[in-house]
């Protein structure tokens, strides 16, 4: 398991740890404070770096929410990241890195499949990052509490 990720010197950031825990892990800031970038830090370090056993074959995956709301049809939303989640399950080498998450989850009224994705995350069978403007994780905090506190 991935415990702490250390940046330095990478785009924006000068020198940054972030530590992970069991549960329900975000990024949080507004747009440009970094968030993509210490995702990028983590895919190039398991790409160059030498990394723990357990982790030398990882891939991250990234799903640009906003893309994939405008060339997927809504009804059909589920259904698509169903097919992400079971194929990111079975391969077990798989992080679904979501970037603009909180589109996701209601906080721009357009869609919410917080019930859908809730027991998933709650499962933490499939490793995810979920990336948040301050504004989204404080919607989904206020919102949708059973998901922010998993």
């Amino acid at each position: 398991m991935l415990s702490t990720l250390h940046i330095k010197n990478i785009g924006i950031i000068d020198d940054l740890s972030i530590n992970f825990e069991e549960g329900f892990n975000v990024l949080t800031g507004e747009t440009g404070a970094g968030k993509h970038i210490c995702v990028q830090g983590l895919a190039d370090r398991l790409l160059f770096d030498t990394v723990p056993t357990q982790l030398k074959y990882l891939q991250i995956y990234q799903i640009d929410v906003s893309s994939l709301l405008t060339s997927v049809d809504a009804n059909s939303i589920e259904k698509v990241l169903n097919e992400l989640l079971v194929e990111a399950f079975h391969a077990k080498n798989i992080v679904l890195f979501f970037n603009n998450a909180g589109q996701l989850f209601g906080s721009d009224q357009i869609i919410d499949v917080s019930n859908f994705l809730q027991p998933i995350i709650s499962a933490g069978r499939v490793r995810m990052i979920f990336s948040f403007a301050d504004s989204q994780w404080q919607y989904l905090k206020t919102n949708k509490p059973a998901i922010s506190a998993v």
